[in-house]
């Protein structure tokens, strides 16, 4: 466990982070760029900043740099963007920043027209700059903006959703053809669905030339119908593809495991979703929108998130400031458990002095055992890293669940806590109180296309009548076997018999254990879907369901 380093600092003002990046006033969110320059080795950060006050609105991209992924350095002038053209004074939303085919850098980025009509722009570090000092801490909008819009997407919902660019990539079936990719909320053959479109260009400087391609990959949860911030990639060369994407129900950041191939009726390459170990979310904490980044010097691939402050309005004002970069994380592909790994990028040891506490075998009770106190060695800045061995397994077993709040156990470290101990705050492991059960009213169908690799399964039954609905999936042996994704822990895959079909108003999700009464006025029931997704596919039409659970619905409010 890294902990942050909060305390006293050394300007006096109490409690702000040092190690995440954010601006010294005003807010921050999602991550933007992010870029390691290969002639001057400098990594440059943009971010989603508003230079007019703490509260989201107005906003530019706020840039620093660095030269070790540690220590950041603000330039005088901070403001790489500004939301100051016809197109983007909404603002100036998220967008990557990669050479084109000539080696230079390229911002690509979301301009949001006033009602929040959202397009895509360019723009370019001067020419003076790029055969000077390459501060890239200017960057010009290109007199060809907009250069791609929602008018060009078959089928778009709205106007407010079509935004948040991937990296470029080069076309596997074309290589003189470069793709791009954002998401759109569009009304396709099986609904109102997101999905994570292409566009395309042949002009090597990534400038003009972008038309509509196709759809990448399609998202069908009822309950979400718009993603954010995607990025699409791989970790090794000719290996596996992952899509990452954020959920603004849930909040949360997810890796989406599949393959990237040619769909057997057209030219495209697509992703086929692995359902099996889709969805897998980054973090359990505040993480979001990150932005994945090839750093092309140290050949690998990192993540940064936007950590928001859970704060009301009026406390944010307070403070003057809002938001901070998470701290900076490798990603790594564990090919044992087939799961991509995050953990603080290696330079972040640079931070460490000498070992001031090395206390082993200490035993964790209802009393607190001191370990550092304030000011020791005038060392103002601590990492904590803090290993606990139960000795009762069943305590944190998955399976235990806990009807009453005081039963609830929890074990951690209290930082920044007061002699009195009335003060603190708390970084630890807590069980939820009633146990594994997924929250009855947030239920959510998909459906996933079977991959070349997948056994085929036989014909999906028909779908529930308007009476009645059921959550589970068919399975080639005949008995049915529900999958329930969930943000607490997630329900054991086991077989099960058939589920009885639930009337309309009662809890939708199957799971292996009972559920509990919903608290909240019951909703309607949503169906299983069992038609296939509606972009072609290297595989069969064949489909299979799954039932996902979200105990979150919190939406960004301030990006509509």
């Amino acid at each position: 466990m890294m902990a942050a380093a909060v305390t006293v600092a050394m300007d006096g003002v109490p409690y702000e982070p040092i190690y995440h990046i954010r601006p010294p006033k005003n807010w921050v969110n999602d991550p933007n760029g992010p870029y390691r320059d290969p002639v001057t080795g400098k990594v440059h950060l943009y971010m989603q900043y508003n230079p007019n006050g703490p509260l989201w609105g107005d906003i530019a991209w706020y840039h620093v740099t660095s030269e070790d992924y540690v220590k950041w350095t603000r330039p005088e002038s901070p403001v790489a963007v500004w939301a100051d053209r016809w197109y983007d004074k909404w603002g100036a939303y998220s967008g990557t920043m990669m050479n084109n085919n000539y080696s230079e850098p390229v911002m690509v980025y979301t301009c949001t027209e006033p009602e929040n009509i959202q397009r895509q722009c360019i723009a370019n570090p001067p020419k003076s700059d790029l055969h000077g000092k390459r501060t890239l801490d200017t960057l010009v909008k290109s007199p060809l903006n907009v250069i791609m819009s929602e008018d060009m997407i078959p089928g778009i919902v709205a106007t407010e959703n079509f935004r948040d660019p991937t990296e470029w990539w080069q076309d596997p079936a074309n290589p003189d053809r470069w793709l791009i990719a954002f998401v759109a909320r569009i009304k396709d053959a099986e609904g109102d669905n997101a999905h994570v479109i292409v566009f395309s260009t042949e002009d090597p400087t990534f400038q003009s030339g972008y038309r509509f391609s196709h759809s990448l990959y399609v998202y069908k949860y009822d309950l979400d119908r718009m993603f954010e911030c995607p990025d699409f990639f791989t970790l090794n060369e000719g290996g596996e593809h992952f899509l990452k994407v954020s959920t603004m129900p849930s909040h949360r950041d997810y890796i989406v495991y599949g393959s990237y191939q040619l769909s057997t009726t057209s030219d495209q390459y697509v992703f086929v979703e692995d359902p099996e170990r889709s969805f897998t979310f980054i973090d359990y904490g505040p993480f979001y929108a990150a932005k994945t980044f090839y750093d092309p010097i140290l050949n690998r691939r990192t993540i940064w998130g936007w950590t928001k402050d859970e704060l009301s309005n009026e406390q944010i004002i307070a403070n003057g400031w809002s938001g901070v970069q998470n701290m900076l994380r490798t990603m790594v592909y564990d090919s044992v458990e087939r799961k991509i790994k995050t953990q603080p990028v290696p330079e972040t040891r640079g931070l460490r002095l000498s070992k001031l506490v090395d206390m082993k075998g200490v035993a964790v009770t209802s009393t607190p055992t001191p370990i550092v106190t304030s000011n020791t060695n005038n060392t103002l800045y601590h990492e904590i890293v803090a290993r606990f061995t139960l000795a009762d397994s069943v305590t944190f077993s998955a399976t235990t669940t806990y009807d009453k709040e005081d039963d609830v156990p929890e074990v951690g470290v209290m930082i920044r806590a007061n002699a009195d101990l009335d003060q603190y705050t708390t970084v630890s492991l807590r069980m939820p109180v009633g146990g594994p059960e997924a929250s009855p009213s947030t239920c959510q169908t998909e459906t996933h296309p079977q991959s070349k690799s997948s056994p085929s399964l036989p014909p999906p039954t028909a779908a529930p009548s308007a009476t009645s609905c059921a959550c589970a999936s068919p399975t080639p042996s005949g008995s049915t076997t529900p999958i329930v994704k969930c943000t607490g822990r997630p329900t054991p895959r086991t077989p099960a018999t058939t589920p009885p079909a639930a009337p309309c108003g009662s809890r939708c999700c199957t799971s292996a254990a009972p559920s509990p009464a919903p608290s909240a006025a019951p909703r309607p029931c949503t169906a299983a879907r069992p038609s296939p997704l509606p972009h072609p596919t290297a595989s069969s039409s064949t489909s299979s369901s799954t039932t996902a659970c979200w105990r979150s619905s919190r939406t960004r409010a301030w990006r509509r």
